[in-house]
C-alpha cells in the first residue's frame, strides 16, 4: 500500500474528518516540506556529521547539558525550568531535541505545501504527520533546572512513545500557530529522532501513542493547497509569523527569489 496522497483542499478535509471520527483525543500534526525527509528534531540533525553515522542518546543529552550549562552562566535565568529554555531556545530556531506540532491540521498543512528551502519552488511533495500522543511528560519533571530526562532510566526514554508538551507561557507565534513539542527518547534504530512508527493507513493508526499516519503532498497539488489556506482560512506567512521577526524572513526568502530578476542592475 502507499500512503495517502492529498490533492485538494476538500480531499484534505475529508481526511482530517475521517480521522476525527475515530480518534477522540487532541491530535497533533506536523507538516514538512519534502516528504524525504525523517521525522527528526533540528537537534538530531545538528549533530549528525556523517550520513551513515547514528546519533545517539547520550550523544544529544551532552549537546544539551553543555548548552544549558552554557546559557545558566552568562544569563540571568535563575530558577527557569530547562524545559522552558529549550523551547524558547527551539521557538526563536536555535537546534534543540523538541519537535514543533500544531493541534491545528491547517496550520501542518501549510508546512507541508510550503516550498523545501527558499531557492526551490514546488518540485518536492510534502508530507504531514498526524499524532495521538500522551501528554504525560513519561516520568520527565518540565520544572527541574537540570536536563529534564537525565534521570530517566534510557530503557524506557528511547522506547516509549514520545509525548507532546505545551509551554506554560506560549509566545505570540506560539498561540496562533497552536503550537507544542513533540517530547521523547532517541530510539536504538530507525531514521526518526523519536521511537515512534510511521503507518500509510488509518486503519493502521492505533491508539497508545507509539504510531503516527503519514499524508503526502504531492508537488503538483502545493500551489493550489496554498491558495485555499490563504482564501478559505487566513493561513499564510504574515499570520503564522505575526512580527518583525517573521516578517524580516518573509523578506529574505523574497530577495533569494527575486535576485536573479536583478541581475545587472546596479544599486546605487
Amino acid at each position: 500500500m502507499s500512503d495517502i496522497s492529498i490533492h485538494s483542499m476538500a480531499e484534505f478535509m475529508a481526511v482530517v474528518d475521517e480521522i476525527t471520527k475515530v480518534k477522540r483525543k487532541t491530535l497533533a500534526w506536523r507538516g514538512q516540506a519534502d516528504a524525504g525527509w525523517a521525522l527528526t528534531s533540528s537537534l538530531f540533525r545538528k549533530t549528525v556529521t556523517d550520513q551513515d553515522q547514528r546519533v545517539c542518546e547520550s550523544a544529544l543529552e551532552r549537546v544539551e547539558e553543555d548548552m544549558l550549562a552554557f546559557c545558566r552562566s552568562r544569563w540571568q535565568l535563575g530558577k527557569k525550568p530547562s524545559l522552558q529554555i529549550l523551547a524558547e531556545l527551539q521557538d526563536s530556531e536555535t537546534p534543540t531535541r523538541l519537535i514543533p506540532v500544531t493541534h491545528s491540521p491547517m496550520v501542518a498543512m501549510f508546512f507541508a505545501s510550503d516550498y523545501k528551502t527558499n531557492t526551490e519552488a514546488d518540485e518536492h511533495d510534502g508530507r504531514l504527520y498526524v499524532f495521538e500522543p500522551s501528554t504525560s511528560l513519561n516520568r520527565v519533571d518540565p520544572d527541574t533546572t537540570e536536563l529534564p530526562w537525565g534521570g530517566v532510566v534510557k530503557g524506557s526514554w528511547v522506547t516509549e512513545p514520545p509525548c507532546v508538551w505545551h509551554p506554560p507561557t506560549p509566545t505570540p507565534k506560539q498561540q496562533i500557530q497552536e503550537q507544542a513539542y513533540l517530547v521523547g527518547g532517541v530510539p536504538k534504530s530507525g531514521g526518526n529522532s523519536v521511537p515512534v512508527r510511521v503507518v500509510e493507513q488509518t486503519q493502521d493508526f492505533t491508539v497508545d501513542g507509539s504510531t503516527c499516519l503519514t499524508l503526502r503532498v504531492p508537488a503538483e497539488s502545493k500551489v493550489a493547497l496554498r491558495q485555499s489556506l490563504r482564501e478559505g482560512f487566513g493561513i499564510q506567512w504574515s499570520t503564522l509569523y505575526p512580527g518583525i521577526h517573521g516578517m524580516s524572513k518573509a523578506v529574505q526568502r523574497w530577495m533569494v527569489n527575486v535576485m536573479p530578476d536583478l541581475d545587472g542592475v546596479v544599486i546605487r
